[in-house]
């Protein structure tokens, strides 16, 4: 499993990252300002909105929270999916690896999109050890992305993502810069 991408792809994916790249800076900048700021109503609708969270108000209540505690202790990616699964009942793996992306910005996103691309499929709901292998997969997927990125093929997207937008080029780990452009080429 590896990342390719063409540059005629690259280029047809930029323009489209566009509106997604400003909403994501903006959740960003509230969990950079630090805070509660996962309390806030307005982070939550607009958070909710961008990653597609369609969960009721208890369970989003517990991924709120979740978020706080994640960030002031550091969780890994396979605490937060045991702590979801714990509090909710459910295996959240595409919802837990964006809380964990949220907090540790420079790990990527689990993605149907993004998995498609990339041949990885997500463990049905009656694997034995569900939680196990998304854990690794989500392992592998960061060994995917980071490969990617130290190839000068991945060196080339970046540079193509940075002239394309200069004014976030250091606002914006690589890796949100791959999976914002992964994330276009359906």
């Amino acid at each position: 499993m590896v990342i390719t991408i063409s540059k005629n792809q690259i280029q047809a994916a930029l323009p489209k990252v566009v509106v997604g790249m400003h909403q994501y800076l903006w959740l960003q900048s509230q969990v950079e300002r630090g805070g509660e700021f996962y309390n806030d109503p307005l982070f939550q609708r607009k958070y909710n909105h961008f990653y597609r969270v369609r969960r009721g108000q208890e369970w989003r209540k517990i991924y709120f929270s979740l978020m706080g505690k994640a960030i002031d202790e550091q969780l890994t990616f396979n605490k937060i999916i045991n702590h979801l699964y714990t509090e909710t009942g459910r295996v959240e793996a595409s919802f837990g690896s964006k809380l964990f992306a949220t907090a540790n910005p420079a790990f990527p996103v689990i993605d149907s999109v993004v998995y498609g691309n990339l041949g990885l499929i997500t463990p049905g709901p009656k694997h034995p050890d569900r939680i196990s292998v998304i854990c690794e997969q989500y392992e592998i997927l960061t060994k995917i992305f980071n490969d990617y990125l130290a190839k000068e093929e991945g060196k080339n997207l970046i540079a193509e993502f940075d002239m394309a937008y200069p004014q976030v080029k250091e606002k914006l780990t690589n890796q949100k810069k791959l999976d914002l452009v992964l994330w276009q080429n359906r």
